[in-house]
C-alpha cells in the first residue's frame, strides 16, 4: 500500500501493481486503528470485529490486484481496484505435446501439436509430411481429430481456454472460440436479444441470447472497462462502456462504429448508464473524481458535472421522475444521491450502508424503485424521495451485483454474491424466489434480458465467465465464454451425437460444443476439483476429476448418467469401446492403473495394475468377436496391451518418447505417435 493510493502484490513468479479506490485504504485503516471491540473466540485464536472486516478488504485485495489470477482469497467488495499493471513473465504453458489419430484427406494420418505452437501432419503408415500448420495461438496440449459430416475437423485448445478448429482438408480455420481475458466487470443487454461483457481485457464482447452466438468483439482500446450499459436512441441500437482511461465510449451495435467519445472525467470511470427519449440520448458517467457527468449523446457536450460525493462513485442510473429526467448513484461514502437532470438540482441524498456498489432502478407495483446493494444486503427504495422501502438480508456472502426485471408477473430482483450463487427475489414484498448455484467464481454483474421473448439472466464473474440462466426455472441455457482456465482435453463425439465437440478444463466444468461453428450448447458441473480428462462415444460422453470421480453424461441434453469411482489416483485418459453389444468405459490413472467399467450400467469389469508410471494414451481394438485389446500407454514410454474381459497382458513394449496417441491396422499393427514422430509395432 502507498501513500498516493497504489497497491503493490508479490508472489515467487509474478507481481502487479494497481490503483486503488481511497476510500478503502482509509477503511482498512480506520478497521485496524480501531480498538478491540466484540470477540469472535475460536479454539486457537480470536478475531475482532475490525480485523475480520480488515482481512475481507485484503482479500478482496489480493483477488482483484492480481486480476483474478489468484483465486484462493473470496472477493466480496465491488471493484474497486485500476489501472493494474502486470510484472513478470506469463507462466510457463505445459510443452509436452498431444497428438490424435484420424483422417487426413481421405487417408489415415496423425497430428502432431509442438511446442512452437504449430501442428504437423503427417501420413499413416511411413509417417510422411503433408502439411503443418500456421502458429495457433499458445502451445496446445488438447487435441481431437475427426469427421463430422463430410468434413475433417482439428480441434485444439491450450492455457489460453481458447478453442479453435480448423478443416483439415483445406487447411483453413473454421472457428476460433474465444471469449474475455481476466474477470468480466459488468454486463448488459440490449434490443434484439443481444448480451454485452466487458472487463479486464479492454474489448466489448457480443453475444446472441438465444443460441450463445458470438457476434464480435468491439476491439481497439487499451485499458480495462469497468461499466457497459445499452439503449435504443433515434433508431439506432447504441452501447457505452467507460473504463480506467477516463473516457466513456459509445458504439453502434449494428456496425460497431464509433459514436462518441467523452471525455471529461478525471480519473477512471466505474459506471455508466444511458438513457433514451425519443431522438434524444443521455449519458450518464461516474467514477473516481467524485462527480457525475451528464452528456447529450447528439452533440457530445456535457449537460451536468453533479457533485456532492466525497468518494469514488460505484453505481449510478438514469430514472424519470414526473415526467423529467433524474440520475441516481451510490458511492463509497455510503450514500445514494438524486439529482434533476436539466437543472443539476440536487433531489435527495441518504445513507446507504457500507460498501454500496451496484444499483439499478426499475418500476415495481406502480412505483418507480431505486435498488442498490449494501451492507451484504439489498436495499429497495422509492426514487422519487429515497425512503427505504424494504430490505432484502440475503443468506448469500458478499452481494456484489444486482438487477431487477418484470418476470411473468412479478417484478423479481437478481442479486449476485461472492460465493457464486445468484438469489431471486420478489421485488414487491422482498420474498425470497430461488438461488441458483454455479460455482464459477464471485458474481461481479447481472443483468435481465430476453432471449426470442422469453426472459433470461446474464451473469458475468470475476473467473471470466459469462452465463445465461432461464429467468424463470433458472435452468442455465447458455455458457456464452469458454474455459476460465487450461483446456486439459478434446473429443469429437461420434455420429450418434452429430457432430459435437467436447472439452474439459481446468475450471472444473465439460463443455459441449457445435463442432463446425463452435456455438456453445452445453456447461456441465459435477466435479468438485478441476477436470482431468474427457472423452465422447456415440450416445454418451464421459469426464474424470480431481476429485477422484469419473462422470458420464447424456451430450445432447447434458442430463448426468453415472458416477463412477476407481483407485484414489485421478484418472488422466478415458476411452470409450465396444466389447460385443456392451459399450465400455476405461480410465487410465496417474498411478498407472486402468479401470474398466459398463459404460451403461457403472459395473465394474477389470481393473489393471500400474505400471510404474502414469497413463499416457488409450486404445482399443478388436482381437474377435467377445475380445478386445486394450493398448495402454504409459509416461516412462512403455506400451502394455490387455486382453478384455480378463485384463490378461499380450504384450509390452518400450519406446523412446513417451506415447502421445496409439492407433492400430489389423491384424497386428500398432502405430504410435511421439515427440519424435511415427513408430510401428508389430504384436501379437
Amino acid at each position: 500500500m502507498w501513500a498516493d493510493g497504489g497497491a503493490h502484490l508479490e508472489t515467487d513468479a509474478r507481481a502487479w501493481t494497481a490503483r486503488v479506490e481511497t476510500a478503502v485504504w482509509d477503511r482498512l485503516t480506520s478497521a485496524l486503528e480501531a480498538p478491540p471491540a466484540e470477540e469472535w473466540p475460536d479454539a486457537s485464536f480470536s478475531v475482532t470485529r475490525e480485523t475480520a472486516a480488515s482481512l475481507t478488504v485484503l482479500d478482496a485485495l489480493v483477488r482483484q490486484v492480481s486480476g483474478g489470477a489468484i483465486r484462493s482469497t473470496p472477493n466480496a467488495l465491488p471493484w474497486v481496484t485500476h489501472e493494474t499493471v502486470t510484472e513478470g513473465p506469463e507462466p510457463e504453458a505445459a510443452t509436452d505435446g498431444a497428438a490424435a489419430f484420424g483422417t487426413v484427406r481421405g487417408r489415415p494420418g496423425y497430428v502432431l501439436a509442438e511446442a512452437d505452437r504449430t501442428f504437423a501432419v503427417f501420413g499413416v503408415p511411413g509417417g510422411e509430411p503433408l502439411g503443418r500448420s500456421t502458429t495457433a495461438g499458445r502451445p496446445a496440449h488438447a487435441i481431437a481429430l475427426g469427421r463430422v459430416g463430410a468434413r475433417e475437423v482439428l480441434a485444439a485448445g491450450g492455457d489460453d481456454g481458447v478453442i479453435r478448429a480448423w478443416d483439415v482438408g483445406t487447411g483453413s480455420e473454421i472457428h476460433a472460440r474465444g471469449g474475455p481475458v481476466g474477470p468480466i466487470r459488468a454486463v448488459a443487454t440490449g434490443a434484439r436479444d443481444v448480451a454485452f461483457a466487458v472487463g479486464s481485457d479492454g474489448h466489448v464482447w457480443i453475444w446472441r441470447t438465444g443460441d450463445g452466438a458470438e457476434l464480435g468483439a468491439i476491439t481497439g482500446w487499451e485499458g480495462a472497462f469497468n461499466d457497459v450499459c445499452s439503449a435504443r436512441v433515434a433508431d439506432l441500437d447504441l452501447v457505452a462502456a467507460g473504463g480506467d482511461d477516463g473516457v466513456v465510449r459509445v458504439w453502434n451495435v449494428g456496425d460497431g462504429t464509433s459514436v462518441r467519445s467523452l471525455r471529461g472525467h478525471a480519473g477512471w470511470v466505474a459506471s455508466v448508464a444511458m438513457l433514451g427519449l425519443g431522438d434524444q440520448g443521455l449519458v450518464a458517467s461516474a467514477g473516481a473524481d467524485r462527480t457525475v457527468r451528464v452528456w447529450d449523446l447528439a452533440t457530445g457536450d456535457e449537460l451536468q458535472a453533479l457533485t456532492g460525493h466525497t468518494t469514488g462513485v460505484t453505481g449510478l442510473a438514469f430514472v424519470v421522475l414526473a415526467g423529467r429526467p433524474a440520475v441516481v448513484s451510490c458511492a463509497l461514502d455510503g450514500s445514494v444521491r438524486a439529482w434533476d437532470v436539466t437543472t443539476g438540482t440536487p433531489l435527495y441524498s441518504a445513507p446507504a450502508g457500507d460498501w454500496p456498489a451496484a444499483l439499478v432502478t426499475a418500476p415495481v407495483d406502480g412505483r418507480t424503485v431505486v435498488v442498490h446493494t449494501a451492507d451484504g444486503a439489498v436495499c429497495v427504495r422509492d426514487a422519487a424521495t429515497g425512503s427505504v422501502l424494504r430490505t432484502l438480508n440475503s443468506a448469500g456472502p458478499g452481494a456484489c451485483a444486482v438487477a431487477v426485471a418484470r418476470v411473468e408477473d412479478r417484478s423479481v430482483v437478481a442479486v449476485g454474491h461472492q460465493d457464486g450463487a445468484v438469489r431471486l427475489w420478489d421485488a414487491a414484498d422482498g420474498t425470497p424466489l430461488q438461488a441458483l448455484e454455479t460455482g464459477d467464481g464471485a458474481i461481479i454483474s447481472v443483468a435481465f434480458g430476453t432471449a426470442q421473448g422469453h426472459p433470461v439472466l446474464v451473469c458475468g464473474t470475476d473467473t471470466g465467465a459469462v452465463r445465461i440462466h432461464d429467468a424463470v426455472t433458472g435452468a442455465e441455457t447458455q455458457a456464452l465464454t469458454p474455459h476460465t482456465d487450461e483446456i486439459v482435453a478434446l473429443d469429437l463425439a461420434s455420429e450418434g451425437s452429430g457432430g459435437i465437440l467436447v472439452s474439459a478444463g481446468a475450471d472444473r466444468t465439460v463443455r459441449t460444443w457445435d463442432a463446425l461453428t463452435g456455438v456453445p450448447l452445453r456447461r456441465l458441473h459435477g466435479h468438485d476439483g478441476e477436470i482431468t480428462a474427457a472423452a465422447a462415444g456415440r450416445h454418451v460422453i464421459a469426464s474424470a476429476g480431481a476429485d477422484g470421480t469419473v462422470r458420464t453424461w447424456e451430450p445432447v441434453t447434458g442430463r448426468p448418467l453415472l458416477t463412477l469411482r476407481g483407485p484414489a489416483s485421478p484418472a488422466c485418459r478415458l476411452l470409450f469401446t465396444a466389447l460385443g453389444d456392451r459399450t465400455l468405459l476405461a480410465a487410465g490413472h496417474r498411478d498407472g492403473t486402468v479401470t474398466v467399467w459398463d459404460a451403461g450400467t457403472g459395473e465394474p469389469l477389470v481393473t489393471l495394475p500400474g505400471a510404474g508410471a502414469g497413463v499416457r494414451a488409450l486404445h482399443a481394438h478388436a482381437a474377435g468377436e467377445e475380445t478386445r485389446v486394450l493398448e495402454v500407454g504409459y509416461d516412462d514410454g512403455t506400451v502394455h496391451g490387455r486382453r478384455l474381459p480378463d485384463g490378461e497382458t499380450l504384450h509390452e513394449t518400450t519406446l523412446p518418447d513417451p506415447p502421445l496417441a496409439i492407433s492400430s491396422a489389423p491384424p497386428d499393427t500398432l502405430y504410435v505417435a511421439g515427440a519424435s514422430g511415427l513408430t510401428e509395432l508389430t504384436v501379437s
